[in-house]
């Protein structure tokens, strides 16, 4: 949790566009209360993850949110 804080942080301050970081934001959430509190990109380092942020990357849909959520 504490990585995601950090990322969170400095996709903020480099992000231009607060929407784009208020949705990231959400999205995270959701994705945390629908994987039950897993942890968002476990195998990925808090140094990569926002250069694979900004190249598209996106986590697996978590097994209890249905697509027509």
């Amino acid at each position: 949790m504490l990585n995601i804080v950090f990322v969170h942080r400095l996709f903020l301050s480099e992000c231009c566009n607060c929407m784009v970081c208020f949705s990231w934001s959400y999205g995270i959430l959701l994705w945390e209360i629908f994987s039950y509190g897993s942890n968002p990109y476990p195998s990925v380092n808090v140094e990569d993850l926002l250069q694979l942020l900004t190249q598209g990357h996106r986590m697996e849909q978590p097994f209890h949110a249905t697509d027509d959520m």
